[in-house]
């Protein structure tokens, strides 16, 4: 046993595989992103509020962008400046009334 390994048997990140029913379409492009970030998507009911957040892997919040009175079936757009971020992998939470209905992997390059 080397202990400098550390073995994570569970997702700590709470990233999901596969399509999510409350989010029925999220685009992320470019990929990887340089200059800016364009996040488009479409939910499956009607929301009053919906964050979009950029978080390092460890969980600190690196931007947000909110809406308000978010339609179903709309499509709607999030835009991110990536010029002051650092290279590096991110996580795009999406968070409809209080509740994250969507997680992606995003990747951030010079």
């Amino acid at each position: 046993d080397d202990p400098e390994v550390l073995i994570l048997t569970e997702d700590l990140t709470g990233v999901a595989e596969g399509p999510n029913e409350a989010l029925p379409c999220l685009r992320l492009f470019p990929m990887p992103f340089r200059e800016e970030l364009r996040v488009d998507f479409s939910l499956s009911e009607r929301k009053g509020r919906v964050q979009a957040r950029l978080l390092t892997p460890y969980g600190q919040l690196m931007a947000e962008r909110e809406l308000s009175n978010v339609s179903a079936t709309q499509r709607h757009r999030f835009t991110f400046d990536g010029e002051l971020l650092p290279n590096g992998v991110y996580l795009l939470q999406i968070v409809a009334d209080g509740e994250v209905v969507g997680v992606r992997k995003v990747v951030k390059a010079g």
